[in-house]
């Protein structure tokens, strides 16, 4: 609730209306919040942990982006689909997540159109700033890209395993680890010069 409030004031009605239709939901570590080819109507806030989602294409699965502490999940039924989804959501630790369903998106979008523009527009940059760096980093060296993951996301590196930072990151597994293996070892070596 602090999370939505820091928006955007949120008037007490709707703050009433949330309180009382957000669910707790736990995931433990390699549990699916959501299969892919599955219905799934709800949004969720993660409180706890990290999570990813990634679609299955064909037998390939792809990271698509990852979540966790105060992020929003948006998990619902589009009325033009056959509300399945090619979208999976797996828990890569334990998690704690708070549900709402999905059902009364329409009811805050209708009385509440003011609030729900403003999380909406705040959602959609995050979005595009992520989608810009995936476009335009399929022309950058993997050192930069792998620079780039540990400055903006240092937290993921030590919590997601590599296989899914390099899908992620679209540098290959081997590569990765070797770029992870050097910048270790370019620390310890700074820090020891440091303390010298």
């Amino acid at each position: 609730m602090k999370v939505l409030k820091s928006y955007r004031h949120m008037p007490l009605a709707l703050e009433q209306t949330l309180r009382e239709s957000f669910h707790r939901f736990e995931f433990r570590k390699h549990q699916h919040v959501h299969e892919p080819d599955s219905i799934c109507d709800y949004i969720y806030f993660v409180e706890k942990g990290v999570l990813r989602y990634y679609y299955n294409p064909g037998d390939k699965y792809e990271v698509v982006r990852f979540k966790k502490q105060n992020d929003f999940i948006y998990c619902l039924k589009s009325a033009s689909s056959d509300d399945t989804s090619r979208l999976g959501i797996e828990a890569l630790e334990n998690c704690v997540l708070w549900g709402l369903p999905g059902s009364l998106v329409p009811i805050i979008q209708e009385k509440y159109i003011e609030f729900w523009r403003h999380h909406q527009a705040i959602l959609a940059k995050e979005l595009i700033q992520l989608e810009t760096y995936r476009l335009y980093s399929k022309g950058i060296p993997d050192s930069f890209r792998f620079d780039y993951l540990r400055q903006e996301a240092p937290d993921l590196i030590n919590r997601v395993p590599v296989r899914y930072l390099a899908r992620y990151t679209q540098i290959p597994e081997k590569v990765f680890r070797h770029l992870q293996r050097s910048k270790i070892k370019l620390h310890m070596i700074s820090s020891w010069r440091h303390k010298r």
